[in-house]
């Protein structure tokens, strides 16, 4: 996970809850989801363990709260860059496939690369803590809305096949796993130039029959 800075994190925190949740970031980004302790959390916060649990209840509960709000801090991101971007930019609401691509990363962007690696351990922990599974379906799913939103947008005056916008909507909102597949092919990776080819394809075969 993406480093950071643990000092200014704590300056903008005084309240003792806020100051938990800046030392498990911290943690998180420092030995990842399996290697977070509460007593190290505990420690950064200068606080107690005992405090921790009366907030947060157990260390599943704080991560629910701490990783809930790294991914809507990633999710309001990516909406600002992707689907905000074109909605507000379009007077009517309605943008060419091309405005479309153009908003979209690309498979080997590093900065979506990273985000997918944070991801990937987010979605592993998903099993075992129902809290944060909950929390992530929230945001999953107004991701996926908005994301339908922008794909059902594109292109207005053609004939859309609902089913296929959907398809293409979850395909879109799942971008940076992709990547991560995608790096690990070594010199058999999609290019960019490939896979934009690939994503104008699909919408060429938008249209209902």
């Amino acid at each position: 996970m993406q480093r950071v800075d643990i000092y200014s994190c704590f300056m903008t925190q005084v309240d003792s809850r806020g100051r938990i949740i800046a030392a498990a970031k911290h943690e998180l980004h420092e030995v990842g989801i399996l290697g977070l302790r509460v007593q190290e959390v505990a420690k950064l916060a200068e606080t107690s363990v005992s405090l921790i649990y009366k907030y947060f209840e157990d260390r599943d509960g704080l991560l629910a709260v701490v990783l809930g709000d790294m991914h809507d801090e990633r999710i309001d991101n990516w909406e600002k860059m992707f689907a905000h971007a074109l909605l507000d930019d379009a007077p009517s609401g309605e943008f060419s496939v091309e405005d479309l691509l153009s908003k979209l990363p690309m498979p080997n962007s590093s900065y979506f690369l990273a985000l997918g690696m944070d991801r990937v351990q987010m979605l592993a922990a998903l099993n075992s803590n129902p809290k944060l599974r909950e929390r992530i379906e929230q945001t999953t799913q107004r991701l996926f809305r908005l994301t339908l939103k922008v794909v059902s947008n594109a292109n207005p005056n053609e004939k859309k096949n609902e089913s296929n916008d959907r398809v293409t909507a979850l395909l879109i909102s799942s971008l940076n796993l992709i990547f991560i597949n995608n790096d690990l092919l070594g010199d058999h990776r999609i290019t960019d130039e490939e896979y934009t080819a690939f994503l104008k394809s699909i919408f060429g075969k938008r249209k209902e029959k």
